[in-house]
């Protein structure tokens, strides 16, 4: 349950990084959906970096910066349940 719930956490991030990538219109209801969704965990990262546009792509590093953090935790979690198991 605890490795399905950041699997859902990584997909929705991506979906966002993706949807932002390719400059999908924010007011669409699956857009406001995902964003909607991800706001909470991608809110401590937010301003962190700039945003890199090129050629009317957007590379948004906050979201790649999020996605490495949730990986490392999920990571130091299943380490520190792994080691009380024992």
């Amino acid at each position: 349950m605890f490795d399905l719930a950041f699997g859902l956490l990584y997909t929705l991030l991506v979906i966002r990084l993706l949807l932002v990538f390719f400059a999908a219109r924010p007011e669409t209801p699956f857009f406001r959906l995902i964003h909607d969704a991800t706001e909470p965990f991608y809110r401590p990262f937010e301003g962190l970096f700039g945003t890199t546009t090129w050629n009317g792509w957007h590379l948004e590093w906050p979201l790649l910066v999020a996605l490495g953090v949730y990986v490392l935790l999920h990571g130091a979690i299943r380490g520190v349940l792994s080691v009380l198991a024992r």
